[in-house]
């Protein structure tokens, strides 16, 4: 027994007790370790850092896939930016509408060790008949793809290093080409009250690149911070369209609403709170500091 800590923040940092390493590897990008946690069950870490554990996924997951699916009117292909740990895929899978998935994962020891150790995440959902995976860097397959999407969903790490390349404006515009007319982009953003300058830079090159940008809020209790901003862009403002196909642990079309809610504090591009079916747009707000986790 021993503990793990997680010291993204200078001054804001949270330890995890590992009851028992289950894996540990260097890979080519980055240290992978997975250990179990009396409370909250199997953990991801990638560089120190938490990505999952079987206690609170699910609310990250069923948010960060669900808040798109349901903001377009009928979604047949998908695209996962990261993700190796196959939550999302599981998410996806669910929909029967969706044709079409693809995974652009940089780190195929991610993947190898997720399928190994983390079947309770992925839950099978990387032997899809529709899923494709592609060991790849995000930024550069989006460079030389020529394929369409409904849906992309940036499941990415935080913005260091190697991840850094997947927050930038360069990397949304090329997202916003790949996109079809009605086509949603949605992307973890980070804790909304945490590292003021590097969301509001996110945020910045996320407007620059889309003309339609709103923001949602997820509680993630094992996230630093506790809260979890998703982004949603698109050619039009990001509203709900459809309810939820399935009933989920978290995610319903009253959450999604909900999620919306940030008021004006917390909304990181002026004038994006609007967008909820029968609600008016609200007011346009200056840019508050935010962190991207």
């Amino acid at each position: 027994m021993s503990w793990v800590r997680e010291a993204y923040y200078p001054s804001w940092q949270q330890s995890l007790r590992m009851d028992r390493e289950v894996f540990r590897q260097q890979s080519p990008h980055q240290e992978i370790l997975i250990f179990d946690n009396a409370d909250l069950g199997r953990v991801l870490m990638l560089d120190g850092l938490v990505q999952a554990t079987e206690r609170d996924e699910f609310i990250y997951h069923e948010s960060l896939v669900n808040l798109a699916w349901a903001s377009h009117p009928a979604a047949r292909r998908a695209l996962v930016i990261g993700g190796g740990d196959g939550g999302c895929l599981r998410e996806l899978v669910r929909h029967a509408d969706l044709e079409a998935i693809d995974l652009v994962e940089i780190d195929a020891a991610v993947i190898d060790a997720s399928r190994r150790h983390l079947p309770s995440i992925h839950r099978g959902a990387f032997d899809d008949r529709r899923v494709r995976t592609v060991i790849d860097d995000g930024a550069a397959f989006l460079e030389r793809s020529g394929e369409t999407y409904d849906l992309v969903l940036v499941d990415a790490p935080d913005p260091v290093g190697a991840g850094a390349a997947l927050f930038t404006e360069t990397f949304y515009r090329a997202c916003r080409r790949c996109l079809g007319a009605a086509g949603v982009l949605a992307a973890q953003f980070g804790n909304p009250l945490l590292d003021a300058a590097g969301q509001e830079r996110c945020a910045g090159r996320l407007a620059m690149a889309f003309p339609a940008v709103a923001f949602a809020l997820a509680p993630v209790a094992t996230y630093l911070g506790g809260a979890l901003a998703i982004a949603l862009a698109g050619e039009q403002p990001p509203v709900r369209r459809r309810d939820p196909a399935h009933a989920l642990r978290w995610y319903d079309a009253e959450r999604h609403d909900g999620m919306r809610l940030l008021g004006a504090a917390l909304d990181p591009v002026p004038g994006s709170i609007p967008s909820l079916p029968g609600r008016p747009a609200g007011p346009a707000h200056a840019l508050p500091a935010m962190q991207t986790h």
